[in-house]
């Protein structure tokens, strides 16, 4: 029997949240001018956060 991948998601207030049957979540959004994003796949978890400054796109992970 083969189980299919079910995602569900949504978004409030700018913040988008999705989660699925295989275990990985993930939220993100912008939030005064950082754009956030963290992930959880199977208890590990991963995030970036990144930004514009004078046209040079910055990011951390």
């Amino acid at each position: 029997m083969t189980l299919v991948d079910l995602t569900v998601s949504g978004t409030w207030s700018g913040i988008t949240m999705s989660s699925s049957t295989a275990d990985v979540t993930t939220v993100a959004g912008s939030i005064a001018g950082m754009d956030v994003s963290v992930t959880n796949d199977d208890g590990s978890t991963t995030w970036s956060l990144g930004t514009t400054v004078s046209g040079v796109a910055l990011t951390l992970s």
